[in-house]
C-alpha cells in the first residue's frame, strides 16, 4: 500500500532492515503467520491497522482527520509469557485505542500473535 509518484525508486537502507520486501499488508501478515517472514510487534500492529484499509488514499486521509496516536506498548508476564498490551486493552494504562486490531501480544513459539491467532491479525 503506497502512494509515490512513477519516476520514484525505492531502495532498501542496510541499517534499519535485514531485508525489504514490497507486499500488501494483509499478505505479509499471513506470511508472517506461516512463518516465511519475521516481524517484530511495532510492524505487527502497523500491518494490522493498515490491512483495514483498501488503499493507500484511505489511510492518508484518515491520516489527515486525526491527531498521530501515541502508543506506548506496556509488557507483563500473563501466565509465565511476556505479553505486550497497547491502548484500549484492559490491562493498559490508557483506556482509549489508538488503533484496530488485537489489544495485545502474546510471545508463544518464538513470535508473538495475538490470543485469538490468526483471526486477531485479519478481522
Amino acid at each position: 500500500m503506497t502512494q509515490v509518484p512513477d519516476d520514484q525508486l525505492a531502495e532498501h537502507d542496510n541499517f534499519e532492515a535485514t531485508e525489504a520486501l514490497w507486499i500488501q499488508p494483509r499478505e505479509a501478515l499471513l506470511r508472517y503467520w506461516d512463518r516465511e517472514i519475521e516481524l517484530a510487534p511495532p510492524q505487527i500492529m502497523s500491518l494490522v491497522h493498515l490491512s483495514r484499509h483498501p488503499h493507500a488514499q484511505s489511510v492518508l486521509a484518515e491520516a489527515q482527520n486525526r491527531r498521530p496516536p501515541v502508543i506506548e506498548p506496556e509488557p507483563f508476564d500473563q501466565d509465565g509469557i511476556r505479553t505486550i498490551c497497547y491502548p484500549g486493552d484492559p490491562r493498559h494504562s490508557v483506556r482509549q485505542a489508538a488503533f484496530p486490531g488485537p489489544s495485545r501480544l502474546m510471545f508463544k513459539d518464538k513470535r508473538f500473535e495475538p490470543e485469538t491467532g490468526l483471526p486477531g491479525l485479519l478481522d
